[in-house]
């Protein structure tokens, strides 16, 4: 609790950006220190996730990073958080030569692994979910599980949890359907091997975007928590929230929220209690004013 981390990309108007790691006192929001990263080519590069280790000795950002030969990279870094040190540096290079980008990242409760999930070009089959599992302490690749939806099309996994065992890891995020668009779609890996436990996909009521942006596993382990947003039949998108048996994957209820607008709503990010008896969920919904709102929902977990 003694220190708040940021990230993200710093750049002349956005051109040639790098990443950009802050660490601040958290009592008094004095600079501890920065640190920056460009790449191999010194082209634009920009840190986009961060998780830190239980014992809150090291962090873990996450994001994408050019390349000479390979456009861009999923560039994950680890840093001392006491000083700023690197300590290690691996870059990922999907199949598809293409762009590669980390979007989420966890580390397991020991502190053994830290766990990044993206999206990441195929050889054929244009973005794919790639979840990947790193050794905290030296970085070494410990498995590389990827993810092509039944439509062959673009797949961007977009957050990420760890059990509170460890044993397993939770992706989400949208998958292209063989005839509905962008599904939300959720997989369960074997944390220790990255073996996929289950898949679950949910097309919305009007068949079309489907995504989810937040997944969250309950205190007790029994339960996954899938927030996002889903296409609805004259409602534009609205907010949807799933709850999965953790280790089956069937479904146990699903809650939609359409706003007073009856127009685009879409869930940020979601938590759960520390009890798990509740799940809270926040992002926008347009209201009857000139703008979106803050809409925020407690649901029974």
């Amino acid at each position: 609790g003694k220190t708040v981390i940021v990230t993200g990309g710093n750049g002349y108007l956005m051109a040639d950006t790098d990443y950009v790691t802050i660490a601040y006192n958290a009592a008094t929001g004095a600079r501890i220190w920065l640190k920056r990263y460009n790449g191999p080519v010194g082209l634009d590069a920009a840190g986009i996730a961060l998780a830190v280790n239980p014992a809150g000795t090291r962090v873990f950002v996450t994001g994408t990073s050019d390349s000479a030969h390979s456009e861009y990279d999923m560039a994950t870094i680890a840093y001392r958080v006491s000083n700023g040190d690197q300590l290690w540096l691996r870059r990922y290079n999907g199949p598809g030569n293409g762009d590669d980008t980390g979007l989420a990242a966890a580390v397991s409760p020991s502190g053994s692994s830290v766990f990044i999930t993206g999206k990441s070009m195929g050889a054929s089959s244009g973005d794919d979910y790639a979840t990947i599992a790193y050794n905290a302490a030296t970085g070494a690749q410990r498995w590389v599980s990827r993810y092509n939806g039944t439509g062959n099309g673009s797949d961007q996994a977009h957050a990420l949890a760890v059990s509170p065992a460890g044993t397993t890891v939770y992706v989400t995020g949208h998958s292209a359907g063989t005839t509905s668009g962008a599904d939300c779609t959720t997989i369960a890996y074997n944390a220790a091997t990255g073996a996929q436990r289950w898949v679950k996909r949910y097309n919305g009521t009007a068949n079309g975007i489907d995504a989810g942006a937040a997944v969250v596993a309950s205190p007790t382990g029994k339960v996954i928590y899938v927030a996002g947003t889903s296409a609805g039949r004259g409602t534009g998108l609205d907010y949807i929230t799933i709850a999965y048996d953790a280790v089956t994957g069937a479904r146990i209820w699903l809650r939609s929220y359409n706003g007073p607008a009856s127009a685009d709503d879409g869930i940020a990010a979601a938590a759960a209690g520390p009890k798990g008896g509740r799940v809270f969920v926040t992002g926008h919904s347009q209201g009857t004013g000139d703008g979106p709102d803050f809409a925020t929902i407690a649901y029974n977990g």
